[in-house]
């Protein structure tokens, strides 16, 4: 019943739609990913803090956790959508990884990869990612307004 070539057009089990980002290149960095049925149903989103850091480390650090998420829940066969052009680029092999620091990272998510019968990981642009871009946004300036808090109370607490 398989074909010896893949379709590119499957109907996967699920749509994994990641994002990363930094408030400054380096800074505070934030990840996201949504999981959703073929009918655009959530599985499960997940968004989290990861500290300092670069864009592209978020990236692919969003990656990373939304494939390790998915083989946790048994997946297969999934479609992954991202708006980090150069994470898509590199990982289908349109791109070198220059970057000593992106490498170890990205390896991780091509051994992820690994795990899945069938595997596709698309670029959409912002406007797609939308629900996966507004998690990350939050996710670090809920950090940024905690940090900000605690400065302004140890501020008032020495003062007396």
């Amino acid at each position: 019943m398989s074909s010896s070539k893949p379709d590119p057009r499957f109907e996967p089990e699920a749509y994994i739609y990641v994002d990363g980002g930094s408030s400054g290149n380096p800074g505070p960095s934030g990840i996201a990913f949504v999981v959703v049925s073929p009918l655009q149903k959530v599985i499960c989103a997940h968004s989290k803090y990861i500290g300092q850091a670069t864009n592209n480390i978020a990236e692919y650090t969003a990656l990373y956790y939304a494939l390790r998420r998915a083989i946790s829940l048994g997946l297969k066969s999934v479609i992954v959508r991202s708006d980090a052009e150069l994470v898509v680029k590199q990982l289908n092999g349109q791109y070198k990884v220059k970057s000593q620091r992106l490498l170890p990272i990205h390896l991780a998510c091509k051994k992820a990869i690994r795990a899945f019968d069938r595997f596709k990981l698309e670029f959409i642009p912002r406007s797609e990612n939308a629900r996966a871009d507004k998690m990350v946004r939050r996710v670090i300036k809920s950090h940024l307004s905690k940090k900000s808090d605690s400065q302004a109370e140890q501020g008032t607490s020495s003062a007396g």
